[in-house]
């Protein structure tokens, strides 16, 4: 994948989380990606990752995403970003806290095929 094409696909995935729309998110994924998240566990496919991408964003509805930096390495990225957002709808199982946070850098590695992801870890 070019590294026009790249910056393409992580402009559009901004936009798609500047929006909340786990649909969106998801569709950059292979349908049988293999992701890697400390909250969300290991999940393989799509509809897995549009899921968690969902909890998130029902759990923190004003819940803000700014990319830092791509380093892009041939179909390897790793994005560093920082995100933020308070709980108004519970995390994890646990009731809303009305709590904001702030996480300074996170650094998800996606390998891509194609167009898609098809493996990665994320932060989320």
């Amino acid at each position: 994948m070019r590294a026009e094409a790249i910056l393409d696909l992580f402009d559009r995935r901004q936009e798609a989380f500047d929006n909340l729309d786990a649909a969106m998110l998801a569709a950059d994924y292979a349908e049988n990606c293999s992701v890697e998240s400390p909250y969300a566990g290991a999940h393989v496919g799509r509809a897995a990752a549009e899921e968690v991408f969902r909890g998130w964003f029902e759990a923190f509805l004003d819940l803000k995403m700014r990319s830092k930096e791509l380093i892009i390495d041939g179909d390897r990225v790793a994005q560093v970003f920082e995100v933020e957002g308070t709980d108004l709808g519970g995390f994890l199982g646990l009731p809303p806290t009305g709590k904001a946070f702030r996480v300074p850098a996170g650094v998800p590695v996606c390998e891509l095929r194609g167009q898609q992801i098809e493996a990665g870890t994320t932060d989320l």
